[in-house]
C-alpha cells in the first residue's frame, strides 16, 4: 500500500521515507535561514518550519520576499521537502469547526497565506501545510462540527492545489481522536491528507495498538509523520512503517532542544528503515543518547 498520493512527488523521486527535522528543535542556530542550512548540511531530507506566528517561528505573511527567495534556493539545492506548522486557535483565531461563517472564512484566509508561503519556498510537489482544526464552543454537536470542517477543507484543498502544496491535517483539537479522520474520507479532497504526530497521539490517550492500526490503514493519505527524537519511537514504529510501505515525510522533533539527539535519532531511523547514510561526517554528526 502506497500511502502517498501518486501526484504528490515528482516522477522518479526516491521511494524511501524522507527523514526531516523540525526547525523548532534547532535552537542553537539563529533564525530560520540558519536552521534550514544546518538541516540540509547535516543530511536531513526536509525541514518543518514553525509558521504559527509564535516567537519561536515566523508569521508567513510577514516573511520578506528576499528571505523567501533565499529559502527557496536552500531547499531547491538539496531537493528538500518543506512542511510548515500553520497558525492555530491559540495563536490566531483559526477555527475550522466554528459555527461562525465569518470566523471560518477568516481561518481559511490565514491558512491560505501559509500555503502561498510554502508554495514559494518548497521545491515543486514537496510542500505540506500542517493544519489544526481548532475547537468550537460548547454545545455544538459533532455532526455540525464535521459539516463546518468539510466546508473549510473543500475550499482549503482547492487553494492548496493552486499553490502546488498539500494540506496535512494534524491529530489535534477536533481530530485528536483518530477515529474522526474517517468522517473526512467521503470528501473529494485531492490535496489533503494526514499529518500524524505519533508522540501526541499516545500522550492524548490513544492506545499503541490503535495508532499502529491507523498507520497501516489510514482513511486519508498519510503525508507527514511527526516523531519524537527518542529511541523508543524507532523500536515501536519502524516495523509498522515498513509494513505500511510508508513513502511520506518522517519529521523528527526534539522536546529538549538537543541537536545531537536529533542527529542520533535520524541515524537510528536510517538503520531501521535501511536508508542510505547521508553524505555527511562518517559518525553521522556525533553525539546522541
Amino acid at each position: 500500500m502506497n500511502l502517498l498520493p501518486d501526484d504528490f512527488a515528482p516522477e522518479g523521486q526516491e521511494q524511501n521515507p524522507r527523514i526531516g527535522v523540525s526547525a523548532d528543535g534547532v535552537r542553537t542556530s539563529a533564525g530560520l535561514e540558519a536552521q534550514a542550512v544546518w538541516a540540509v548540511t547535516e543530511g536531513f531530507a526536509g525541514v518543518e518550519i514553525v509558521a504559527t506566528g509564535e516567537p519561536v517561528g515566523v508569521h508567513a505573511p510577514a516573511v520578506p520576499y528576499e528571505m523567501r527567495d533565499r529559502l527557496r534556493d536552500i531547499f531547491a539545492a538539496s531537493s528538500s521537502f518543506v512542511a510548515a506548522l500553520a497558525p492555530y486557535q491559540e495563536t490566531f483565531d483559526v477555527t475550522l469547526v466554528s459555527p461562525s461563517a465569518a470566523i471560518r472564512r477568516a481561518s481559511v484566509s490565514e491558512l491560505w497565506s501559509v500555503c502561498r508561503f510554502v508554495g514559494a519556498v518548497a521545491p515543486p510537489g514537496k510542500g505540506v501545510v500542517l493544519v489544526r482544526t481548532g475547537v468550537s464552543p460548547a454545545g455544538v454537536g459533532e455532526g455540525r462540527q464535521a459539516q463546518y470542517l468539510s466546508e473549510c477543507l473543500t475550499t482549503l484543498d482547492r487553494m492548496a492545489g493552486e499553490q502546488n502544496v498539500q494540506i496535512g491535517l494534524l491529530n489535534r483539537d477536533w481530530l485528536t481522536n483518530l477515529v474522526r479522520f474517517a468522517s473526512l474520507a467521503a470528501l473529494d479532497l485531492k490535496h489533503t491528507g494526514i499529518a500524524l504526530d505519533l508522540g501526541y497521539a499516545l500522550d492524548s490517550g490513544q492506545e499503541m495498538s490503535s495508532v499502529i492500526d491507523f498507520l497501516l490503514d489510514p482513511p486519508l493519505p498519510l503525508l507527514h509523520l511527526r516523531v519524537p527524537a527518542a529511541p523508543w519511537c524507532v523500536d515501536a514504529f519502524a516495523a509498522p512503517l515498513a509494513d505500511a510501505d510508508f513513502h511520506g515525510q518522517l519529521c523528527l522533533y526534539s522536546t529538549d532542544s538537543e541537536i545531537n539527539n536529533l542527529i542520533a535519532a535520524r541515524d537510528l531511523w536510517q538503520r531501521a528503515l535501511t536508508l542510505e547514510t547521508p553524505g555527511v561526517a562518517e559518525d553521522g554528526g556525533g553525539g546522541g543518547n
